[in-house]
């Protein structure tokens, strides 16, 4: 099942049958994923977290992840995304995914008696968006508010230990960090190197073992991530804002923009600043 309802300003997918992610990818605005049955390896930033049937993940724009299945080919899973981050209908629940991203692990797990009540609410969000009775928009925001605030509250009580593993390397997490601080400049893979004291060819390696992207890729995701903020949110010109992430000419952050989103600048300007709506 697939429905895209731009009114509601959702995307919710059912998959009976789930394969692996082929590469970890990055969205401009949220997302969450809950396992119906099976297992999967999730790829979160630089660390790692086992899901299994009842996991729910939170993943906010900007963040690489990827998806292994375990064990089965497939896994039965729900994925639900917000389609544009920066539209009113969602600023009243824009709090509650914002306290889960910066309160919280990334994956929470329900017991059996939750599971069953968060599916409930899964149903009911597609039931609502497939019908579209009156009132459905109102309808499915509050059973989104309904599932983020039962999932608040699990997290309470959550152990983690065992469903989580941060990055190996101290060296990988600290560049990643650097990287998220001073992406604006002109830096490259060789930057990062000396200012970590390692071998480039070494820390290229070590880099890709840890997040299973090549860094190249992952300062292009940063940057254009970045981008994707300041053209729904100001109306700076586009060639300024090719310079604020760290892009030496306007053309090369075209061609980075739509290879990563796959529209060009003005086209994603005009479709989530409400200052370039019609």
């Amino acid at each position: 099942m697939r429905i895209e309802d731009e009114s509601c300003n959702l995307r919710f997918i059912k998959k009976n049958q789930a394969g692996n992610n082929p590469e970890r990818h990055v969205h401009h605005s949220w997302e969450i994923l809950y396992i119906a049955s099976g297992s999967r390896t999730f790829f979160h930033r630089s660390e790692t977290y086992s899901m299994n049937e009842g996991s729910i993940a939170l993943i906010p724009p900007g963040i690489l992840h990827r998806g292994l299945n375990r064990g089965a080919d497939f896994c039965e899973l729900i994925n639900l995304y917000v389609l544009n981050q920066y539209d009113p209908l969602f600023s009243s629940s824009y709090h509650l995914f914002k306290a889960w991203a910066d309160q919280y692990e990334p994956v929470i797990h329900f017991d059996e008696k939750n599971r069953y009540e968060i599916e409930a609410l899964f149903n009911q969000i597609g039931t609502e968006l497939t019908e579209k009775m009156p009132w459905y928009i109102e309808t499915v925001w509050s059973l989104i508010n309904s599932l983020i605030l039962r999932t608040l509250r699990c997290a309470e009580n959550q152990t983690i230990g065992h469903m989580h593993r941060k990055a190996e390397n101290t060296s990988v997490e600290y560049a990643i960090n650097w990287v998220n601080t001073n992406f604006s400049k002109q830096i490259d893979l060789n930057a990062v190197a000396r200012e970590i004291q390692l071998n480039p060819s070494y820390f290229s390696r070590l880099f890709y073992k840890e997040t299973q992207i090549h860094f190249k890729e992952y300062l292009s995701y940063i940057r254009i991530n970045h981008a994707c903020t300041l053209l729904a949110t100001t109306r700076e010109p586009v060639y300024r804002i090719a310079e604020k992430c760290g892009f030496g000419s306007i053309t090369q952050f075209g061609r980075m923009f739509k290879k990563i989103t796959g529209q060009l600048p003005l086209k994603y300007r005009k479709k989530t600043n409400l200052a370039y709506k019609r």
